[in-house]
């Protein structure tokens, strides 16, 4: 089932490991939503930035997407070059990661 605790434990976990936030002890989305912004508020908003930046797969740059909208940051989700149109070519364990968190379930 495509849940939060799936979404932790596959390729958004490193993901967001590389870009300095942890998500191991977080056992929700509203959760992550929260601890995402107050990182982000915290370092002056350079966090989504990191995100954006970083050097990525098109698996890897779909998760990245995912993960910014799920921290109800889609501007810089949006911001990025082919937003969503790379959904085409992800599969696996990235297709999960980006599927669950459009899902939002528990």
């Amino acid at each position: 089932m495509l849940t939060f605790q799936s979404f932790k434990s596959g390729p958004a976990a490193a993901i967001c490991r590389k870009a300095g936030f942890s998500i191991a002890k977080l056992g929700s989305w509203d959760q992550f939503t929260s601890a995402f912004q107050t990182l982000s508020e915290r370092t002056d908003y350079e966090l989504p930035k990191r995100f954006q930046t970083m050097p990525a797969s098109s698996g890897e740059t779909a998760v990245i997407q995912a993960i910014l909208h799920a921290a109800d940051y889609s501007r810089y989700a949006d911001e990025m070059e082919q937003t969503w149109g790379r959904l085409d070519y992800v599969t696996g364990g990235h297709a999960e990661a980006v599927a669950a968190s459009i899902l939002r379930r528990g």
